[in-house]
């Protein structure tokens, strides 16, 4: 195009103005949208850490063993063995406390744990301290366990334990 002197001078055209507004830049990136997605990932990374930690907590504070019985000897540091009995497939728990006139036994203190990790009711483990020789054999049940036990001094306090 050719401009000569009797050509009219036309500026360059120029954004259209909106009722006297200057026209809206391009559209920048949005700094909002990066951080709204770093914010995303961040609390995605916490919840997962959350989980695997409580995660992991959970499963190491299960008992796998399959008998409540066995749990409890564990708790309490007891093995298997004369005093502590686990028969009938992990279903019932005899237990031989220490008497008189025996060497061999659980003391009193192992066989308060085992009550206490299956958590036999107080008044249970009253009834069989209170249990003398002339009673003869007791029982009572407590959440899924049915206990009986006899006492004499010269043998002690001998519980039987079985899931119901």
């Amino acid at each position: 195009m050719t401009t000569g002197p009797n050509m009219p001078h036309v500026p360059p055209a120029q954004p259209a103005q909106t009722f006297g507004l200057p026209a809206q830049p391009p559209p920048t990136p949005s700094v909002r949208r990066s951080g709204s997605a770093l914010l995303l990932v961040s609390a995605g990374a916490v919840a997962g850490l959350t989980l695997g930690i409580g995660g992991t907590l959970l499963v190491g504070s299960l008992d796998f063993s399959g008998s409540p019985f066995e749990g409890a000897l564990d708790a309490c540091g007891l093995k298997e063995g004369t005093s502590a009995r686990i028969g009938d497939e992990g279903r019932s728990l005899d237990l031989d406390h220490q008497g008189q006139d025996e060497s061999s036994g659980l003391q009193i203190a192992d066989l308060n744990c085992v009550l206490d990790q299956l958590e036999a009711p107080d008044s249970v483990v009253s009834q069989m301290e209170q249990t003398r020789a002339l009673d003869g054999r007791q029982s009572a049940d407590w959440n899924g366990i049915e206990a009986s036990w006899g006492y004499h001094p010269d043998t002690g306090l001998d519980v039987l334990l079985a899931l119901s």
